[in-house]
């Protein structure tokens, strides 16, 4: 789960794969934690985010869409709201924004050697989301599993052909980062969703495996707000 308005300087995200991670930032710092409790997992409830100065609902703000992974595994993304309080190197921070929250069910995260995931949101109802799985042994970035959905309250989908690019820095973190999200053909016309982004501090590292990386986002002449996780694991 991704959230976040960099209006107000306030994000976050979670990450439940193995050992649950969380990071939330506000203007006065960021925290990283280890931790915490996430209650519920469909996408017809609410749920609920808590950890050590951390306490966040998280209601749906669209429908949810369906994706489906190699091997079976099913994927679920959704724009929602979140509202709550945040508390990072200092006092509480009320916040009320936009993420995106996402279930893996039956997803072997052991067989991929690294997992990108982005995830981008414009005031007040739209969002895209993107996940590209690198299979071990695969050498590029063609041999990727990749899906992708787009979160628009009015108009969401599952997009037929998701493809990404990420420029990196010296260190391996995201700096630039594009989506081109080929959607179903409607009245006999193809076309794409474009996305681009650049990071923007804070740059944090969740662990030996995991990054979250913030992002300024632009679509269609609209700014947003995004949130890149990077996670490596050994070959």
């Amino acid at each position: 789960m991704t959230f976040g308005n960099l209006a107000d300087g306030v994000w976050g995200a979670a990450w439940f794969a193995g050992e649950p991670r969380l990071v939330v930032g506000t203007p006065g710092g960021n925290s990283v934690l280890t931790g915490g409790t996430l209650t519920g997992a469909e996408a017809t409830e609410d749920w609920a985010l808590a950890a050590t100065g951390v306490e966040l609902s998280i209601t749906a703000a669209g429908e949810p869409i369906h994706d489906r992974f190699d091997g079976g595994a099913d994927g679920v993304d959704q724009l929602c709201q979140v509202r709550g309080t945040v508390a990072a190197s200092g006092a509480a921070v009320e916040l009320a924004c936009l993420g995106r929250r996402a279930t893996r069910s039956g997803l072997d995260l052991s067989r991929y050697t690294s997992i990108r995931d982005v995830s981008m949101w414009f005031e007040p109802e739209e969002g895209v989301a993107l996940t590209a799985l690198r299979p071990r042994k695969a050498k590029h970035h063609g041999k990727d599993v990749v899906v992708a959905a787009v979160l628009d309250v009015a108009d969401g989908k599952p997009v037929v052909d998701p493809r990404l690019s990420t420029t990196y820095d010296a260190e391996g973190a995201p700096r630039r980062v594009g989506l081109e999200l080929w959607l179903e053909e409607e009245n006999g016309d193809q076309f794409p969703r474009r996305t681009a982004a650049e990071s923007t501090p804070p740059d944090v590292q969740l662990g030996d495996e995991l990054r979250a990386t913030v992002l300024r986002a632009h679509s269609r002449g609209r700014e947003g707000m995004g949130v890149y996780l990077l996670a490596t694991r050994p070959g």
